[in-house]
């Protein structure tokens, strides 16, 4: 665990050190590389106190939930898209309830980073085809759960999905699909649901299911 800690935390200082930089000379850029230096500086302090839990507690620390609507989402999904994607060949579709859910807003702006950022490097790396990423969030009132599908149309996944969960896997990309979605998956699981990687995904294009509990366990 500690070797994996510090493996992370030297990556995290790097960008750190990197996003900084660029900050500081970045005055009369444009807005989009200011907006993306940030980006990354919000995520270093993100997977930051997610290792800082995972070092000292075996776990992340329990997230700050705060009630965000369908609308809030769909303006984070569609941002992010357009910081990260930066393809006009690939087209972002919705498909959205209108419901409210209570998630750490910091945390699940990173989960959609970090997937986004998976389909742009594994998804549609050397894909010839139709480039879409679908979103889907959904309101189940028999099971009291939010049920939120991601996927892609690109390259299927080339790995098991006990590899590719595999946490701290960051070199071979056959065996894994990297930090990312380890981090994904810890997200996931602080917030009492769960993160399941669909059978279609080893066949065509590439589909997640995250569910998330409507409510608190105590209420």
């Amino acid at each position: 665990v500690r070797d994996n800690v510090r493996l992370i935390q030297n990556y995290l200082t790097e960008k750190d050190l990197l996003a900084e930089s660029l900050l500081e000379g970045s005055e009369d850029e444009k807005f989009k590389i200011k907006s993306t230096v940030e980006r990354i500086l919000n995520s270093t302090k993100v997977i930051t106190n997610i290792v800082k839990g995972v070092s000292e507690h075996g776990k992340l620390t329990p997230p700050n939930k705060t009630a965000i609507c369908a609308e809030d989402f769909q303006r984070i999904f569609k941002d992010l898209f357009d910081q990260i994607i930066i393809n006009k060949d690939v087209k972002l579709c919705f498909e959205i309830d209108d419901c409210t859910l209570i998630v750490d807003k910091s945390l699940f702006i990173q989960v959609f980073k970090n997937l986004f950022e998976n389909t742009k490097k594994y998804g549609f790396d050397g894909f010839e085809g139709k480039k879409e990423i679908y979103i889907s969030m959904k309101c189940e009132e028999k099971t009291k759960m939010f049920v939120l599908k991601y996927s892609n149309s690109g390259n299927p996944v080339k790995c098991t999905e006990n590899d590719y969960w595999e946490q701290f896997k960051t070199e071979d990309k056959q065996k894994g699909s990297g930090l990312g979605m380890s981090i994904v998956k810890e997200i996931i699981d602080s917030h009492g649901g769960t993160a399941k990687l669909e059978p279609e995904s080893f066949t065509s294009g590439h589909t997640l299911t995250l569910t998330i509990p409507m409510k608190e366990e105590s209420e």
